[in-house]
């Protein structure tokens, strides 16, 4: 089988077990297979050496405020500190004295954007 991408080498942190030396065959953005250490008989546009690191699936960072420090551009920012740790997913909260069809709008087009991980929005009534 084919995939964009092959990382090797790591030991693969998963729910409710020991982490297990074992390969992961990536297609797109998701993780198509999981595969024995030597992933033999695979290919792949491109190989990540893990050389013997943890790898932890994404994590959610189910509670951020983006755009309490420069606005929206917070989106790309906060978004690339996000990923850098290992946090794929963001919850933000929206919080406006107002109503928040324009925030809404705005935040969202920001976010479509400038996020380089996937997010939620949350709404503080």
């Amino acid at each position: 089988m084919h995939f964009d991408a092959l990382v090797v080498n790591g030991h693969v942190v998963g729910h409710g077990q020991e982490p297990r030396r074992l390969a992961l065959g990536i297609t797109g953005e998701r993780v198509a297979a999981v595969l024995e250490p030597s992933a033999s008989g695979h290919t792949a546009g491109r190989t990540i050496d893990a050389g013997g690191r943890h790898v932890f699936p994404g994590l959610i960072d189910p509670h951020t405020h983006f755009g309490l420090a420069a606005g929206l551009a917070d989106w790309g920012t906060e978004s690339r500190s996000a990923a850098a740790g290992g946090v794929t997913t963001v919850l933000n909260f929206l919080m406006s004295g107002e109503p928040y069809d324009a925030e809404y709008r705005e935040t969202r087009a920001a976010a479509d954007q400038q996020s380089i991980v996937d997010y939620g929005l949350h709404l503080c009534p």
